[in-house]
């Protein structure tokens, strides 16, 4: 069950760099069920997540984790149970908002 959820974070991995991965920065590391994912500021990322929240979307903060406070620009999402398709329609809705304020989306 592991090497499957193993599997999920390589996915997720996967659709943060196709979509946003012009924009931020997503740490795989070799342990663990989790990614770290870097914004470029803090503001950024708060309006990310705000986003998601109000779009109905799930955040999947790390368990015994939770949304980063003012001034943090990094983000810890883990995927203890998950469904690999989740995050295609936030993550493209996400990067549709910020082409408006970055440059272009992949």
């Amino acid at each position: 069950m592991r090497k499957d959820k193993q599997g999920h974070k390589f996915e997720a991995w996967l659709h943060i760099r196709n979509y946003i991965g012009h924009i931020v920065a997503c740490e795989k590391p070799k342990a663990g069920l989790s990614l770290w994912v870097a914004f470029p500021d803090a503001e950024l990322l708060a309006e990310s997540l705000s986003f998601f929240e109000k779009s109905g979307f799930k955040v999947l903060y790390f368990p015994g984790s939770r949304r980063p406070g003012p001034g943090l620009k990094y983000v810890r999402f883990g995927f203890g149970t998950w469904n690999v398709d989740e995050p295609t329609e936030p993550l493209k809705l996400l990067c549709e908002k910020l082409s408006s304020v970055r440059k272009g989306c992949s």
